[in-house]
């Protein structure tokens, strides 16, 4: 049997868990979108809305690779990347 202290002190390590992992906000988001859009089908539209999240937050991870991948070549490769980027916006003018 839990005593009181170990239930509080599980209590606390949940909440704490879905404040750090913002579990609450995501689920008032989708409950905002569903009372506005009013979908038919609402389990498929929480599927769309999920998925839309995941694709922008893919984004943004390709986005930073990307911007350190370009930074490290910059760095080992100044003068012929700058060619390089200077090669191809001329071609696209």
């Amino acid at each position: 049997m839990m005593t009181s202290n170990v239930k509080n002190d599980v209590k606390e390590e949940l909440q704490r868990y879905l404040k750090e992992k913002e579990i609450n906000a995501l689920f008032v988001s989708i409950v905002e979108a569903l009372l506005i859009e009013k979908p038919e089908e609402p389990i498929r539209f929480i599927f769309k809305f999920l998925l839309v999240r995941v694709i922008i937050h893919v984004a943004g991870v390709i986005k930073l690779l990307l911007s350190d991948m370009c930074s490290s070549l910059q760095d080992k490769f100044p003068s012929q990347l700058g060619a390089l980027l200077e090669h191809n916006v001329s071609d696209q003018v």
